[in-house]
């Protein structure tokens, strides 16, 4: 409390606001640090011009250097951040009273403005490495310094010649980044000693910690037991609940009815309009998932077991990954580019919008609805090139005339094995002979030129779904990562919590355990 408040105070009541100061926007700088001189505090900051410069642009930080005549002081951020906050000027005023000789202490208060941003430095600054040396002059004992500046040794302090670049130096080269970010994180080092599957880890795997997120889908391991017949109560209701389209609904459950089993991406190329966010909840009510076996990562329509249908094993998948000589012509599936550094950007999140659509007539303007995606993303045929490094195929969208003929000619297995499926062994090795065979030709008959447009062509479409995929992978599904990582078929079943926590179990029938 400031010295006086309680003399003579009552000679002011409470101010009246301007109403006009309330249409003045104020931006405030909670500086870290005691300001003597504002010119000088404003110079660690990049002076009033950078300041304006950061400020006329979204996601930016105000960079604060302590030292900002040395180019390799590492910079604190200070972060904007939206309030509501007034902003007032007291006046003091004090006089003395001739007769009895004491202060009359008086305060005036008055409104200046609103201050709807402030930049507050919440983080801490990046780890400092000095352009010094040890102090070799060891004679001289008056010295009290132990380290001598070389910043004039390898910064030049003027234009200088090309002698200059000729001479002797010391070597001081600095990372432009120690810690990549601002804020420190706490890491808990523990011993996770089950997945959220319920299954034993190995010592030498680090679990997750993340649990998955409920979308109430069936998961459904090749040995689990019966696929089953319905699905969880929770999915239909989320169909009412999420406001489901009809019509959407209808679609995917006649595509299920003409197909049974599904990957994600072939799924999508047929069903491109419908919204994203709602896919994923109509597949949990008509559709479960196989994590391992000759369909893992497919969608099978409930009620349907493949391991009982000899005619399934054209819906079987091919993991067919791209020949290491055409590796670096086919890019991956996510790209980190793109990625921008947190000192740089708040974030890097797109805001998402949707509309409802009044009538099936009205196309959707929704940014979350499913983009029509190329037919490489699922189906190969001769001359084609795969879209990712590595694809998850169903044989029955291999149009090739020699797997054509394999798949018509192989004997069917007596019954289904959890590697091979319903084809004999080694049957899926020979389909990745034809296939490389094939993508072999098809780079032998691209020119150089034609080569680096269609390789900057698809890298480009790939780092927008890449994109579009990594803000809608939310959901864990404790698969082998490696299968996963640069598939074009990724389970993205996430979302808003929708369910409770049984959501996040694996389907067991009843009768097993």
């Amino acid at each position: 409390m400031l010295e006086g408040t309680r003399e003579k105070n009552h000679s002011h009541d409470s101010p009246e606001l301007e109403v006009s100061k309330l249409k003045r926007t104020i931006v405030s700088v909670e500086y870290p640090g005691r300001v003597i001189n504002d010119n000088e505090a404003f110079r660690t900051m990049g002076g009033l011009g950078m300041m304006s410069a950061v400020h006329s642009k979204e996601n930016r930080k105000i960079e604060l250097r302590f030292r900002p005549d040395d180019p390799f002081c590492k910079p604190t951020h200070g972060e904007q951040v939206q309030t509501s906050n007034l902003l007032f000027k007291i006046i003091k005023t004090t006089k003395k009273n001739r007769i009895t000789k004491k202060e009359e202490v008086t305060y005036q208060t008055k409104l200046e403005g609103v201050i709807r941003k402030t930049y507050r430095f919440l983080g801490l600054c990046d780890f400092q490495y000095l352009p010094m040396v040890p102090n070799a002059d060891t004679t001289r004992k008056e010295l009290t310094d132990n380290f001598v500046s070389i910043l004039e040794l390898v910064v030049p302090q003027k234009l200088e010649t090309l002698e200059w670049l000729e001479e002797s130096a010391p070597v001081f080269m600095s990372p432009p980044v120690f810690s990549r970010m601002d804020l420190p994180v706490d890491y808990h080092f523990r011993k996770d000693t089950t997945n959220a599957l319920g299954m034993q880890y190995d010592g030498n795997v680090i679990g997750r910690l993340r649990k998955k997120r409920a979308m109430q889908t069936i998961f459904l391991d090749y040995s689990g037991g019966p696929a089953p017949t319905k699905p969880r109560d929770m999915a239909l209701c989320n169909l009412t609940v999420r406001f489901i389209m009809p019509e959407d609904l209808a679609l995917i459950r006649k595509m299920f009815e003409e197909r049974p089993v599904w990957t994600k991406a072939a799924l999508t190329y047929h069903v491109a309009g419908v919204d994203k966010n709602s896919l994923r909840f109509i597949l949990a009510s008509a559709a479960y998932y196989f994590t391992t076996g000759p369909w893992r990562n497919a969608w099978v329509r409930i009620g349907y077991d493949p391991r009982q249908d000899p005619e399934a094993r054209i819906h079987q998948i091919l993991d067919f990954r791209i020949s290491q000589n055409f590796r670096n012509k086919v890019v991956p599936k996510r790209s980190y580019s793109k990625y921008n550094q947190p000192h740089k950007y708040v974030s890097t999140m797109r805001t998402k919008t949707s509309s409802i659509r009044q009538t099936a007539d009205i196309p959707s303007t929704s940014t979350n609805a499913v983009e029509k995606k190329g037919e490489n993303s699922y189906v190969y045929r001769p001359g084609m090139i795969p879209q990712c490094r590595q694809m998850f195929y169903q044989y029955l969208d291999l149009h090739v005339p020699e797997i054509e003929e394999l798949l018509s000619t192989s004997p069917v297995a007596e019954s289904c094995d959890e590697r091979y499926g319903w084809y004999p062994p080694h049957f899926e090795d020979e389909c990745r002979r034809i296939l490389n065979n094939y993508i072999s030709d098809s780079f032998a008959h691209l020119k150089p030129e034609k080569n680096r447009k269609n390789k900057s062509k698809i890298q480009e479409q790939t780092m927008e779904e890449a994109e579009d995929d990594e803000d809608s992978e939310e959901e864990d599904l404790q698969l082998d990562d490696n299968n996963l990582e640069e598939s074009g078929d990724d389970e993205d079943s996430s979302g808003d919590d929708g369910g409770t926590d049984d959501g996040d179990e694996e389907y067991k029938p009843s009768g097993k355990k």
